[in-house]
Order: C-alpha cells, then structure tokens, then sequence
C-alpha cells in the first residue's frame, strides 16, 4: 500500500510540474514590432563619427580624422568608403610626415635646432610612431646638451 501511495504521489507531483510550465510566448507580427533601438544609436554615432572626420580633415588634423574613419569601418565594416577614406587619410599622414621630416633635417643641417624640433614635433604629432623623427628630437638634444657644456666656464680648483 505505502509503494502504491508513494508511486501515486510521484505521478501526480509530475503532472502538477507539467502543467506549471507556461505556454510559449507567441510573437509580435512584423509589422508591429518595436524598431531596435541599438539600430538608431548606431545610426545616430554614424552620423557624429562622420561629420567629426570631415571636421578633422577640413582642418588638416590627419590623425584625429584617421582615428574617426577608423572607428567607423569597425561600426560599418560593409561600407568601403570608410575603408577608402582610411587608407587615403593614411597616405596623407605618410606626405605629411615626410614633408616636414625634409624640413627638419635640413633646418638641423643648417642648425637652427629650433625649427628642427619643431618640424620633428610635427612629425610626431601625425604619426606618434615615427623612429626618425624620435631619434631627430634625441640626437637635437644630446647636440643641446653639448654645446651647453663645452660653452661653460671652467671651473677652478684650488
């Protein structure tokens, strides 16, 4: 008797188990659905992305507009006009770097380490990882130091 209780009471806390789970919910038609709203925030960072590109560009910042077209071929990575204005905003960095590394060089040549540092700073300022325009700023300043140096009084011992 107590097996049959026992056996009866499982199949009945089984069935009270099924019927507590919930049907599954039905979904909304298409044409009632709520818009993502992930969608219109992409969107809405698109259009700041883009229009801050084109802001950095008109003012010859290269690096800041390369920084923005990149981050919107990684929001958009199907669209190829980020990719293009990436890959030409690159080159201008590469022109623009080597341009002013021509001045540096020569205004270091000519010793106005001035305007040497200036043009390195340059440099650096479109393309941060530039070795020559680094290694410009060193060698200016171990000729700085030098110069100072040798240009000092001596000093008397007695």
């Amino acid at each position: 008797m107590k097996l049959r209780a026992r056996a009866l009471g499982v199949v009945l806390l089984g069935a009270a188990a099924g019927c507590a789970v919930p049907p599954p919910a039905e979904e909304a038609p298409p044409e009632t659905a709520a818009p993502d709203p992930r969608a219109s925030m992409a969107d809405e960072a698109e259009g700041v992305l883009r229009e801050r590109a084109e802001g950095h560009e008109r003012q010859r910042r290269w690096a800041d507009a390369l920084l923005q077209w990149e981050m919107l071929a990684l929001l958009r990575p199907e669209t190829a006009d980020y990719r293009e204005r990436a890959e030409t905003t690159r080159r201008r960095i590469r022109e623009a770097a080597e341009k002013s590394l021509a001045l540096a060089e020569q205004a270091r040549r000519s010793g106005n380490l001035d305007r040497a540092t200036l043009e390195y700073l340059r440099v650096l300022s479109v393309d941060r990882d530039n070795e020559r325009a680094a290694q410009g700023l060193r060698g200016i300043e171990q000729e700085r130091t030098r110069r100072n140096y040798m240009n000092r009084p001596p000093r008397v011992v007695m």
